[in-house]
């Protein structure tokens, strides 16, 4: 499984408690699940993002943990 977004290319988030924010990719990682009514293992890709406009107290370590489906690139106009 490919990550979308490389390390520094810049996101809007969609959804959680930042949505609408921007922010840059600074990692990313893959994590197995197990569906427990289907017994199969599932991938997601999660990304450590840091959110422009935030104060890095306000966020543990400076960084965001966000799915990679609650991503949208960086473009100049985006409706949510």
């Amino acid at each position: 499984m490919e990550p979308k977004y490389n390390y520094g290319k810049k996101v809007y988030i969609k959804k959680g408690f930042y949505r609408s924010f921007q922010a840059e990719v600074r990692s990313f990682e893959l994590v197995k699940t197990k569906n427990q009514k289907t017994e199969e293992l599932e991938e997601t890709i999660i990304y450590n993002v840091k959110i422009d406009n935030v104060p890095i107290k306000d966020l543990p370590n400076g960084m965001y943990v966000v799915r990679e489906d609650w991503l949208v690139p960086y473009r100049k106009y985006v409706l949510f």
